[in-house]
């Protein structure tokens, strides 16, 4: 689009004239990041052959009309991320919609997510986090057949997260993030089990692919690695991770996450998990080398860990080399901390004891979840 027609629309957009017919032809309008404020005008939706909306990072404000769910008939990826909208999500989204990017993070959006999301069967990218969505896990999502990332994490939602029954559910998935709500209960295991795109290898192609391939968009996320945050503008098919830290979580970490073998990154930091099981595997009495691909995990573990491989309180010549065994570097270490490193095949965590909670903390420094057992 040029500059003088992108103009036009524009002013024709916030002061609501009327459409010619070569402006309602348009299938792709892209204003984002510029600084565009106010209201978002109905007259959108007279597009009626727009497929990619893209508005994201400017000051709009209101509600999103609710005729933006009538327009999904063609629209493919709509884009309002990182806005100041308020009110509730459209309920209108009707069936045989071409729908698959919606997102909506980073705005003051409230109530549960509208059951009509059910109709967007083509839907691969849902990210609504950081807003004040409210209710139970919907795990009525796991039957759209095509979604692949479900970003539902900084909302309200609560209760624990039900085992579904359904074996197809979330089968494509490969980034789920529900951190900081207040889910409660147990890590479903029977749902993780489900995560069959979670179970390949990733090595399948040697030709780096991305979501979002052979469209005018590519699909892009924020997710947290190692505590900071990062901005994965082009999301590689093989990239895949969970995240369901800030949680009430408790009891024991289900051994199915061992069966998701490409699993890249995986934090259950601040939860009340109290078992962590690693028995029944080849432990190796000996320091390896190490990496570093893991996120660090805060478990805060009751009680002592049964698979203690190496113990030893932390001395001043341990400071001086500023290593380990291995070569990991450690950039800070004190002194009255007892540690104990512990290795699987595959796994390796250094755990040292907190003395102020009195809990095991570890630190996973390298993991093939594939061979890791971790249940109670």
């Amino acid at each position: 689009m040029d500059r003088s027609l992108c103009l036009c629309l524009l002013i024709c957009l916030f002061l609501q004239c009327p459409f010619s017919y070569s402006w309602k032809s348009l299938t792709f309008l892209d204003l984002g990041s510029n600084l565009l404020q106010g209201p978002l005008p109905a007259s959108l939706c007279n597009l009626e052959k727009l497929q990619y909306l893209l508005l994201s990072d400017n000051k709009l404000t209101g509600t999103i009309p609710h005729c933006f769910g009538n327009i999904s008939t063609q629209l493919t990826v709509l884009d309002l991320r990182r806005n100041d909208f308020h009110g509730m999500i459209p309920t209108t989204f009707p069936e045989r919609n071409e729908l698959r990017n919606l997102g909506l993070n980073g705005n003051q959006l409230e109530g549960p997510l509208p059951r009509s999301l059910i109709n967007c069967k083509s839907l691969e990218v849902l990210d609504v986090g950081q807003n004040h969505i409210t209710g139970p896990f919907p795990d009525w999502l796991g039957t759209l057949p095509e979604l692949r990332v479900l970003i539902l994490k900084l909302n309200r939602l609560q209760g624990p997260i039900g085992n579904s029954s359904n074996k197809s559910s979330f089968q494509k998935l490969k980034i789920l993030d529900i951190s900081y709500n207040n889910f409660t209960g147990y890590v479903p295991a029977k749902m993780l089990e489900n995560f069959r795109a979670m179970k390949k290898n990733g090595s399948e192609t040697s030709q780096r692919q991305y979501m979002g391939d052979g469209s005018y968009y590519l699909d892009s996320v924020t997710v947290i690695m190692k505590g900071l945050e990062y901005q994965v503008k082009r999301i590689l098919t093989v990239f895949t991770t969970i995240d369901l830290s800030g949680n009430q979580f408790e009891g024991n970490i289900p051994k199915s996450i061992g069966d998701l073998n490409s699993l890249v990154v995986f934090n259950l930091s601040h939860n009340n998990f109290n078992a962590l099981d690693l028995s029944q595997n080849h432990l190796v009495d000996q320091f390896l080398q190490v990496g570093t691909s893991i996120p660090f995990l805060i478990l805060h573990l009751l009680g002592t860990p049964d698979c203690v491989i190496f113990r030893l309180k932390i001395v001043e010549k341990l400071m001086d080399r500023n290593h380990l065994p291995g070569g990991y570097l450690i950039t800070e270490i004190v002194r009255s901390y007892e540690w104990i490193y512990m290795e699987t095949s595959g796994l390796r965590i250094l755990f040292w004891n907190d003395p102020w909670s009195g809990h095991w903390i570890p630190n996973v420094l390298y993991s093939n979840p594939k061979i890791v057992r971790c249940y109670g």
